[in-house]
């Protein structure tokens, strides 16, 4: 385990030591996305944003499912990556990173990071040269949700208004 941590923390160090120092910050129009109305998304909605992205970006984005959950709701997953530069998709000295949120119910926060984080690669890719070495470099997967049956009975106050996750 210990291991593992080690070696995603030194391939994402190695990738860091290799950039540039950023002068300034360039704020990139993301288009029509849901960066654009943040909001949680319940599970189905996750499937489908998934699935939206490995249709509009084929060469970068993949979804898959590892399974369901007790309550039979889908373990959506997303595999992002560009395609090795010989063609044969075989590069076995490439690291891989599996980013997982929402193992406790209440944890949305970190399910909707994932999920920014997952559309603003795919979507930066053409137009950002960090997003294009980081994935030609690296095969990004995406479990956003480890536990949407949780997440589904979780309750989320705020501001006194409480909103029930439970509107799938």
């Amino acid at each position: 385990m210990y291991v593992c941590a080690y070696v995603v923390v030194l391939a994402f160090t190695c990738v860091a030591a290799a950039s540039p120092v950023i002068e300034h910050v360039e704020v990139i129009d993301e288009g029509d996305s849901f960066l654009d109305n943040p909001h949680y998304l319940n599970n189905e909605q996750i499937g489908e944003l998934f699935a939206r992205l490995s249709r509009d970006y084929p060469a970068l984005a993949q979804t898959y499912s590892i399974g369901r959950s007790i309550q039979g709701r889908e373990l959506h997953a997303l595999a992002l990556n560009a395609p090795a530069p010989n063609g044969n998709g075989d590069d076995l000295l490439r690291p891989m990173v599996k980013l997982v949120a929402n193992i406790q119910g209440d944890e949305a926060l970190g399910r909707q990071i994932v999920l920014y984080m997952a559309e603003y690669l795919a979507s930066s890719y053409q137009l950002d040269t960090e997003v294009q070495r980081l994935l030609n470099t690296t095969e990004i997967h995406f479990l956003p949700s480890c536990n949407p049956d949780g997440f589904a009975a979780a309750k989320v106050s705020h501001n006194s208004i409480i909103i029930n996750a439970n509107n799938e």
